[in-house]
């Protein structure tokens, strides 16, 4: 077998799926650890690459499985440390899968308040099923996953997580266990067991790694089986303040400017996943809630809120955004929080609302901070309405940031005439927010990360609404006009905005590209480095 030829200087963890396929008693007999896998190939880290039984019992492992592999020399004190990565939580993930398999019949385990509604009759700590889906959501918390997949094939079932906004296998479960699985989440959720047909909504809390977290989940059937997809909703990781979104100074300024005017319609703009209930939750913690009235419509209601009257909507019953608004406004709110404007009812509601003394805050999908006076426009709403009540829009995008230091990629001639291009029309008097164009960073593998990258740091365009700009929505002026108002006032836009995270060493090359490559913008001259 050959020979990684790079020591290990950063350590790992170990993917749970590797976990399964070296368990952990193997890992500490023969003295190896999985720590990456492309493809077919697993890269498996030793202290003793010649030792003829571990290399023996590797090449059992990897043709029972169908894999290959690449030893990598590391000293024992590093080994010891990744070994140690592996934790109970993979070790309880491989015997509750063994557990399951053993078993002729899964039993759903329910606890003590679940007896009552459902008459089963059994110890939680005696279901298989019940670990098995207790480690599932602990090691969801653990990598610090948004969401979880369940997704059913012919042969088997997967578990996914979406980390930093990829999705990672991370288990691969016998088909035998899927419809436990699922059920036993149902019955969490206060699901119906017997409907398999028709999507289904819920949610639940428990106790993970010594919080209360809650998860809200989705069923959707398919050919093979039902998914189900739970959304992870950790209040001490979702709700940030105003300076953790990764605003720069300026912008901070005029949001935080925004939200003390006593009335206005502030936006978030973006597709989906780009963060933007995140920063509506934010600017509610800059509100003192204590002395203004605040409340909120939502779809569905993701964090509860001290100090503010969340309400869920219910379309089915006729419980809409714009039947919601209506009910706000007859209850003398300050602050009124519109989870989506959807339509030309919500779009005139909320700037009537605006108009008459209300504070505003909704979202809206558009690609620009500056696509959204368009979007209310082509809504109904006349321009002599939106221009006195629109007071500021947040177009957003999130970016993979960096989890270390990573490696410096210093500019060419052609990258940075490529960059200089992009700043060209940002006027001398704002030009000092933009740092030396000297080099980007490149993501490393660490003892953070296995891929160099952790968590996500957001690329915003703040569109203040001077009197110029409100003057040009009057004219119905083009976005293009807009835009250039908007610059000549030290608006930096997305991509802008993700040039200078880069510059500044927050996020990686590759990040800057992709979120230029999304606005239209090509960067030359991409590092063959990076580029692989």
């Amino acid at each position: 077998m050959p020979v990684a030829p790079v020591t290990i200087t950063k350590l790992t963890r170990v993917p749970t799926k590797l976990a399964l396929i070296i368990p952990f008693e193997y890992a500490k007999r023969f003295n190896i650890a999985p720590i990456k896998q492309e493809g077919t190939e697993i890269l498996i880290a030793s202290s003793d690459i010649k030792n003829l039984d571990m290399r023996d019992a590797l090449n059992f492992i990897s043709a029972h499985h169908g894999l290959t592999y690449t030893l990598q020399q590391v000293t024992k004190e590093e080994l010891v440390s990744i070994i140690s990565s592996y934790g109970a939580k993979q070790e309880s993930i491989a015997h509750s899968i063994e557990e399951l398999e053993s078993s002729t019949d899964v039993i759903l385990g329910v606890d003590k308040d679940e007896k009552a509604k459902t008459g089963v009759d059994i110890e939680k700590e005696e279901a298989p099923i019940i670990k098995f889906v207790q480690n599932i959501l602990a090691q969801a918390v653990e990598r610090g996953a948004s969401d979880i997949h369940i997704e059913p094939h012919p042969e088997n079932s997967v578990v996914r997580l979406r980390v930093d906004s990829v999705l990672e296998e991370t288990l691969i479960v016998p088909k035998k266990v899927h419809n436990p699985l699922i059920a036993r989440i149902k019955i969490l959720a206060d699901m119906r067991l017997d409907e398999r047909r028709k999507p289904q909504d819920g949610r639940f809390s428990s106790y993970v790694k010594g919080g209360k977290i809650d998860f809200r989940v989705a069923t959707f059937p398919t050919y093979d089986g039902e998914k189900v997809t739970l959304r992870v909703l950790d209040k001490q990781k979702g709700l940030l303040s105003l300076k953790d979104l990764g605003l720069s100074p300026e912008n901070y300024q005029l949001i935080r400017t925004a939200l003390r005017r006593p009335f206005g319609l502030i936006l978030a703009t973006g597709p989906t996943g780009a963060g933007k209930t995140t920063t509506l939750y934010s600017l509610l913690n800059e509100i003192d809630k204590k002395s203004q009235n605040v409340v909120s419509l939502e779809d569905p209601v993701e964090y509860s809120l001290e100090g503010v009257n969340q309400s869920n909507i219910f379309p089915e019953i006729g419980y809409t955004f714009a039947n919601g608004l209506r009910s706000i406004l007859r209850g003398d709110p300050n602050i009124i929080l519109v989870g989506e404007i959807r339509d030309k009812e919500t779009a005139l509601l909320a700037v009537q609302a605006a108009l008459t003394g209300h504070t505003v805050l909704s979202t809206i999908h558009t690609n620009t901070a500056i696509g959204a006076v368009a979007r209310l426009i082509n809504f109904g709403i006349d321009p002599f309405l939106l221009a006195p009540t629109l007071s500021l829009v947040v177009g957003q995008r999130m970016m993979r940031r960096l989890a270390n230091a990573g490696r410096d990629i210093p500019l060419t001639p052609t990258m940075q005439k490529s960059i200089e291009k992009q700043f060209e029309h940002v006027p001398e008097a704002y030009r000092s927010a933009i740092p030396p164009m000297k080099s980007f960073k490149e993501a490393l593998p660490g003892a953070e990360s296995s891929t160099g990258l952790k968590g996500r740091l957001g690329a915003f365009e703040v569109l203040d609404i001077t009197d110029e700009i409100r003057d040009a929505i009057l004219a119905n002026a083009s976005e293009s006009k807009i835009e250039e108002l908007a610059v000549k006032n030290g608006m930096y836009t997305l991509g802008q905005d993700a040039i200078i995270k880069g510059l500044q060493g927050f996020v990686p090359y590759t990040e800057v590209v992709k979120l230029n490559a999304d606005a239209g913008i090509a960067l030359d001259e991409t590092p063959e480095s990076v580029a692989q």
